[in-house]
């Protein structure tokens, strides 16, 4: 039988048959498909469930991301999330990922492929740029209330007597053993107003008086919590505490309550309360002013340094450490021949991995042997150019003595050539001396080819040292080394799964799919469990409308980018056929709020009191009621899509301000036994190679090493069963921003506004003269 229970949401085109009556007010009439009644894609039903358990507020709705969006539990997930100081306490790394997560914008529409790019912070700052107050608005305030303001403030500050505090102290009565535990009094600086003529404005003296007051009640609280005893119950000091509070309260409460009507009769207390909340009026301009100022004192720099980030609070705080799964190892079975292949597949994977790390190993170079010649060679080089150098500077040596002493006359030489000067002065050398200096000129020359070998030798080995080391294979050693961990690892669990799938003894799980009870977070988790069959009268008028394109395949059940590429699995798809199949589906879904403390939305609910400089309007104020559950005639098809695309048109038509997480899917398809092989092949087919099924994605096999993102099939009689533990998001709450009413022109401000503030003080000021 069909579960119509949420058909009357399912939006409908233009000239399509409307759903199904109800009975009395209650749940709509039960149907079969012998009464004719066509079933919706299951894709507008699960769409129709979420949106009645999360999308009924007004103002508010539901977009579902098809396919889902796989969420990393590492990058959201701390360990102080669930205490009182969670937001302190989250790591810096957190708060990117979350801010990032949260920052996306979606194009309107009941279903969405994903993020459109653009950035709710960015554009958030775009629309507060773009606005300047309104000139008129601010006018029409000043016509009516400013001239009362003008008189509060002169009544404000009108010059009254001076109210002189009493000399006697609330506290006096207190006994001296108590004496040490007595606040002391503040003690006022300056020139005290002592003489009885001094006047001093009426707001000074409603705050002096006020002052008073508090400072002797502030007192009279400090002196109960000083005397405190600290000691148990049963010591005598509290029952000493006791009376003597007692005995005093009355007395000190009778003199702070005379004061008080000091404060009441003197300091008019409640009428000047009453006139400063005329004064204290925030206008529109304030407003403006104060969000440009949380959103500038919000902002911090990313740890990489490559984007601004804004805080953001997730409610629940601790959601991320929700993203565990609950399914049992015993949950995830699959059938043996989809195990088998896996096992056989991945065995060769690994087997082709080890065979490429021996490569990579026997051709390593010893890059430790090579530094050690480099080094060796370097000194050697050293060496050789000390020996040359000083082979050089003895024969040079040996010359210039040879001068000294046969022209005993140094100041002759004025710098010409050496060669020149030697000739010129026919100097008288022995052949032992001309020998001897012939010696240390090939001295020098066999010392310099010395130089030249160690120099090239050690050229040679730094080449060979850095060819080595960036042709070095460490890298990609390890990393075959951890692919193979994985596999082995993957391998091992497959083979106890397959253990367990073989067991005779294991019970049956029978017809309906049902999510596993919720660990952590337990009342954070609703289960949301669907279930329905597909007639031979399929629905295929009732469809999700969005401005986003949205590829789909098989009505909206599967979705895989390797079917547009693969004949064999494209022709196993055409045959597919989906009628007569029951399905039943179940998961665990949670919502969790968002929080922008930076974000004041009051603007766009108050944007008739500025004035846009840009022609792009922020919003036409999308009708929520358009796609509300709650909406006995929404509207549909043709009539809908073209009110989105309206909205599409403005800049922040909605923003996102909630998300929904689903984990824990179980997907279960009932058909007779010629379908089941076909319809085990495409979901085999599809979990190995990634997508999704029914908007929940599936990881690819062998794209994550997380048990968590992977997809399990199984088969069993007429059955075939999909899990899918990991967590993903599945739709958004979106915020429908209020329509866009800034006007466009801008008027200049009346100069007689400025001079209220002036004439006001100077009015009080002669006011008090004339007082005084």
């Amino acid at each position: 039988m069909a579960d119509h229970s949420t058909a009357n949401d399912a939006p409908v085109p233009s000239g399509s048959t409307k759903p199904e009556p109800t009975k009395g007010g209650g749940a709509p009439v039960k149907t079969n498909e012998n009464d004719g009644a066509k079933v919706p894609d299951p894709i507008v039903q699960i769409y129709q469930k979420l949106n009645q358990m999360f999308g009924n507020k007004e103002a508010q709705i539901f977009t579902m991301e098809y396919p889902g969006r796989i969420l990393d539990m590492g990058n959201y997930s701390y360990k102080e999330s669930t205490g009182l100081e969670a937001q302190v306490t989250k790591p810096q790394a957190v708060v990117e990922a979350e801010f990032r997560l949260s920052d996306d914008l979606f194009s309107l529409g009941q279903i969405t492929g994903g993020p459109n790019g653009e950035k709710l912070s960015q554009v958030y700052q775009k629309i507060l740029s773009s606005l300047v107050p309104s000139v008129q608005d601010e006018s029409t305030f000043d016509q009516k209330i400013a001239p009362d303001q003008t008189l509060i403030s002169k009544w404000l500050l009108e010059l009254v007597p001076n109210w002189i505090s009493p000399d006697e102290d609330p506290l006096k009565d207190v006994p001296e053993s108590w004496a040490a535990f007595i606040p002391k009094q503040k003690v006022e600086t300056g020139k005290p107003y002592t003489p009885p003529e001094r006047m001093i404005p009426r707001v000074d003296l409603f705050q002096r008086l006020l002052t008073a007051y508090e400072d002797a009640r502030l007192r009279w609280q400090q002196l109960k919590l000083n005397a405190r005893p600290q000691k148990p119950a049963d010591d005598p000091e509290w029952d000493f505490y006791d009376r003597m509070l007692a005995t005093l309260s009355p007395s000190v409460d009778a003199k702070l309550e005379a004061l008080w009507s000091v404060v009441l009769v003197r300091g008019q207390y409640h009428r000047i309360r009453h006139y400063l909340s005329l004064l204290d009026i925030e206008s529109a301009a304030e407003a403006l002013l104060r969000a440009k100022e949380a959103l500038r004192a919000s902002k911090m720099r990313s740890i990489d340094d490559s984007e601004d980030i804004l805080p953001v609070q997730f409610s629940p705080a601790s959601w991320g450490n929700y993203l565990t799964t609950d399914f049992e190892p015993v949950d995830l079975l699959m059938d043996q021949d989809a195990i088998i292949q896996y096992v056989i597949a991945a065995q060769n994977q690994r087997n082709e991995l080890v065979r490429r790390l021996s490569i990579l190993q026997s051709s390593k170079q010893d890059t430790k042997t090579l530094e050690k010649e480099v080094n060796a060679a370097k000194d050697k080089l050293t060496k050789a150019k000390e020996e040359m150098l000083k082979g050089f500077t003895e024969n040079l040596a040996t010359v210039v003595k040879f001068y000294i002493e046969k022209t005993k006359k140094p100041t002759d030489f004025k710098g010409e050539d050496l060669t020149t000067f030697v000739t010129k002065s026919k100097l008288n050398i022995t052949p032992e001396e001309i020998n001897q200096v012939s010696a240390g000129l090939n001295n020098v020359i066999t010392q310099r080819d010395g130089y030249d070998a160690a120099l090239d030798k050690y050229s040679r080995l730094l080449g060979e040292a850095a060819s080595a080391e960036a042709s070095n294979p460490e890298v990609a050693i390890s990393q075959l080394k951890a692919q193979i961990e994985a596999l082995s690892a993957s391998i091992s669990t497959h083979s106890s799964i397959l253990e367990a799938v073989r067991d005779p003894n294991a019970k049956s799980t029978g017809t309906d799919a049902i999510p596993p009870s919720p660990k952590k977070g337990a009342s954070q988790w609703q289960s949301l469990i669907i279930r329905y069959e597909m007639g031979t009268k399929n629905d295929t008028s009732k469809e999700l409308q969005s401005t986003s394109t949205v590829q789909a395949h098989a009505s909206g059940w599967f979705w895989s980018a390797s079917y547009s590429q693969d004949k064999t699995r494209a022709d196993n798809l055409k045959q597919f056929d989906a009628s007569n199949t029951s399905i039943s589906l179940a998961m665990n879904v949670m919502k969790v709020q968002i929080s922008r403390p930076w974000l004041d939305a009051s603007i766009f609910h108050q944007s008739d009191a500025y004035v846009r400089i840009s022609g792009d309007k922020f919003s036409n104020g999308f009708d929520s009621k358009h796609v509300s559950s709650q909406n006995e005639d929404p509207l549909t098809g043709a009539a809908l899509l073209k009110k989105f695309s309206e909205a599409e048109q403005t800049i922040l038509p909605a923003y996102p301000v909630a998300f929904i997480v689903a984990k824990d899917v179980t997907i279960k398809l009932t058909t007779d036994k010629e379908k089941t092989k076909i319809e085990n092949s495409v979901i085999r087919e599809h979990v190995n190679a990634g997508g999704s099924c029914f908007g929940i994605s599936v990881a690819a096999t062998g794209q994550s090493t997380s048990s968590t993102q992977s997809a399990y099939s199984s088969t069993e009689g007429n059955a075939v069963t999909i899990k899918v533990p990991g967590p993903q998001i599945v739709g958004w709450i979106m915020q429908c921003t209020p329509e866009d009413r800034c006007s466009t022109d801008y008027h200049r401000i009346d100069p007689e506004q400025f001079k209220v503030g002036d004439d006001a003080s100077a009015d009080a000021g002669k006011n008090g003269k004339d007082k005084k």
